[in-house]
């Protein structure tokens, strides 16, 4: 199991960096912010009715479950291959940056900014470990309450992140990104300051403001700043 996981883990996030890439590719310059939000927008949409499919299929059968959840892969994979056969169009980066960086690694602001949004990532991905242990421990709450706690994040994001990109569109994306960052760590910060539902919810808002802020317009800046044969490796 334990073997399997991290193969599974490999294959899985291999799709991330791949899928916004792609997104890219076939995204204008003009709307590579909207483009790779609504890519989050999918998968964030999948993430709020995929645990409620699969808590169905568990209860139903634990051998159904993963045969099913296998199966959505290979299909999505099908449609990659079969349905997509349009070429992408090249687009130039949007801010201008015409020079072509053989490697990452040669780009100092895009190093910089990646190591920064490491320390960001050490913070948000808390999420998945010990912030809903903390729930647990801290605060008193039952699983179902924590799944109550933690929904109103993908349902501000499916409801509203669109909207906002396209109004963020007009501001300076780095400065934008900066504000998400010092909000997501905020948005944790405050979690041993109080207690209740009502004020874990309260949480949960600020670092999700602080996530649309932050992801989307990550992703577009790493992308407008690549040469577009080098997309890939950047992301």
């Amino acid at each position: 199991v334990a073997v399997l996981t991290i193969v599974l883990a490999l294959f899985g996030e291999m799709v991330r960096p791949a899928t916004h890439a792609a997104t890219a590719a076939f995204a204008t310059p003009s709307s590579m912010q909207q483009s790779l939000g609504l890519t989050r927008l999918a998968v964030n949409l999948g993430m709020m009715i995929g645990p409620v499919i699969g808590g169905f299929l568990a209860a139903w059968s634990y051998q159904a479950l993963f045969i099913i959840d296998g199966a959505t892969s290979f299909i999505a994979a099908a449609i990659v291959l079969l349905a997509l056969r349009e070429s992408p169009r090249s687009t130039e980066p949007a801010d201008g940056t015409q020079a072509r960086i053989a490697s990452p690694w040669s780009d100092g602001g895009f190093v910089v900014v990646m190591l920064l949004s490491l320390l960001t990532a050490l913070v948000f991905f808390q999420i998945q470990s010990t912030y809903m242990f903390y729930l647990d421990h801290q605060y008193g709450f039952a699983e179902k309450i924590i799944g109550l706690v933690l929904a109103p994040n993908t349902l501000v994001i499916v409801l509203v992140e669109m909207v906002f990109l396209r109004w963020l569109a007009q501001f300076d994306r780095l400065k934008v990104i900066a504000i998400g960052a010092f909000l997501i760590g905020a948005g944790f910060a405050m979690v041993p300051l109080g207690r209740g539902v009502v004020y874990a919810i309260g949480c949960v808002l600020v670092w999700t403001l602080g996530e649309m802020l932050c992801l989307s317009p990550l992703s577009a800046w790493v992308a407008d700043r690549a040469p577009p044969e080098a997309r890939g490796r950047f992301l």
